[in-house]
């Protein structure tokens, strides 16, 4: 069990990943420098995030590792889970069949939902103008519920609950340590 000061020295070390294109490296670089960029690169295999993050009672260390969604990410992903305190699963909210895409991409990582590691579903492209995927939301938010996970409605572009969500992932983990039974608090992230 982690001390208070122990807390305030700690590098929590996260991961995003998710299938291709959800806005993964945007929501990881909006993170550490709170800048949106238009027309970012896929990520090729892994990239990675250091920064620092106020939260109300201390700075923490962030160690942001960005995965790419296809079959070298996918590939790689076993090291990063193993080593990763926290997750960040991303869909693309702004897309018809992101739900189906998403299941269908999960399917790679048998096991991980069911695991003891503190995830977050971030349902990225949230605010994006006129949402073609409000018809299959409460699909989302029903699968999130069966599988015991809070989720976020998260924008980079706009910063639409960016900075929630990291407080959230790393409540989480703070709670997991202290072995606190966790309180899904924050507005942006639901648990049902």
């Amino acid at each position: 069990m982690e001390t208070a000061v122990e807390m305030t020295q700690r590098r929590y070390k996260l991961l995003i990943f998710g299938p291709p294109g959800t806005g993964k490296t945007s929501f990881a670089r909006f993170l550490n420098d709170h800048n949106f960029s238009n027309g970012v690169e896929p990520t090729v295999g892994v990239d990675f995030q250091m920064f620092e993050y106020k939260l109300p009672d201390r700075v923490v260390h962030v160690t942001l590792w960005d995965l790419s969604g296809d079959s070298k990410g996918i590939r790689l992903s076993p090291k990063y889970v193993d080593i990763a305190e926290g997750i960040f699963l991303a869909i693309d909210e702004s897309a018809e069949d992101g739900l189906e895409m998403f299941q269908s991409w999960l399917q790679n990582f048998e096991g991980l939902i069911d695991s003891d590691k503190p995830i977050v579903l971030l349902r990225m492209k949230s605010q994006e103008e006129e949402n073609p995927a409000a018809q299959w939301a409460d699909k989302t938010r029903d699968w999130a519920s069966e599988h015991h996970i809070p989720f976020c409605f998260v924008s980079s572009k706009t910063n639409f609950n960016v900075d929630s969500a990291l407080v959230e992932l790393i409540s989480q983990i703070d709670n997991k340590s202290m072995q606190i039974v966790p309180q899904y608090s924050w507005y942006c992230c639901i648990l049902l």
